[in-house]
């Protein structure tokens, strides 16, 4: 139980979370969205010195109350229509992508939006080049392609979710190279050339290096611990289950040569 519902328990009706006080802040005329988002700065930032009085002397506790039972409901459909048969794998796919797309379109800048008009008369143009949000125009075959900036832009994506799942990406791959490879490799039989936020590209002293090239004293430990890294191996049914689970490694490539010349620069 969390404190909030734990001083709600013993009657507490002042306790709040910080999602309930800006909901009630905003319904307040004595407070406009400009002042909570400075009063809110100003708890972040410096939570021992916050007059309390100017927020009612509302107790304020910070909780996480992540809101993604959405995705994870996706997921568990995803791999139910994979043990479902061949004629549902197309769908699966199809939901693969509906998840994925989350990433992308929570973080996405919508600053960077515009607005496209076509216009074939020149004056027209013209006078739309003289306007203040005016990006940019190309000639197209005798018409104009008009590109105009946004005069308002509602900025209501949820990037904490976009953020979230970068810095976990992030966070899985240094777990796979430092309590994975480097603890079950020794050094000279592999070599990092790529690693990106979802995968790994690694050069191994033996064709099979899951079954070769592990530290004599520590393939016992990596037989008991393999499935906390990859998928099972155990039956076709379980590896295609397991498959889609985030956070484990599968092969997806292979080759004999790669050139890595510098970041973002690979053959």
């Amino acid at each position: 139980m969390d404190a909030v519902s734990e001083a709600r328990r013993e009657g507490d009706a002042k306790v709040q979370t910080i999602s309930e006080i800006i909901l009630e802040k905003l319904k307040n005329s004595h407070s406009t969205e400009v002042e909570l988002i400075a009063a809110m700065k100003k708890l972040l930032l410096d939570p021992e010195n916050i007059d309390m009085e100017a927020l009612d002397s509302t107790m304020i506790i910070l909780t996480s109350k992540p809101k993604l039972s959405v995705i994870a409901e996706l997921l568990m459909q995803l791999k139910s229509l994979i043990k479902g048969g061949d004629n549902k794998e197309m769908i699966a796919e199809m939901m693969k992508l509906v998840g994925n797309s989350a990433f992308g379109r929570s973080g996405m800048d919508k600053s960077k939006h515009k607005e496209f008009c076509y216009e074939p008369d020149s004056a027209k143009v013209r006078a739309i080049v003289e306007k203040q949000n005016f990006h940019s125009v190309e000639e197209l075959a005798g018409s104009y392609e008009v590109s105009l900036k946004k005069r308002r832009i509602k900025f209501n994506n949820p990037i904490h979710l976009s953020i979230a799942i970068y810095q976990l990406a992030k966070l899985r791959m240094l777990q796979f190279y430092y309590d994975c490879i480097d603890y079950y490799f020794d050094r000279s039989d592999f070599q990092y050339q790529e690693m990106d936020t979802d995968s790994a590209y690694i050069a191994f002293s033996c064709d099979n290096p899951f079954e070769e090239c592990i530290k004599p004293a520590l393939r016992n430990h990596f037989t008991q611990h393999k499935y906390a890294w990859f998928p099972s191996d155990r039956s076709k049914e379980d590896a295609a289950f397991d498959r889609r689970t985030p956070g484990l490694f599968k092969e997806e490539f292979r080759c004999n040569a790669m050139v890595s010349l510098s970041s973002k620069n690979y053959i």
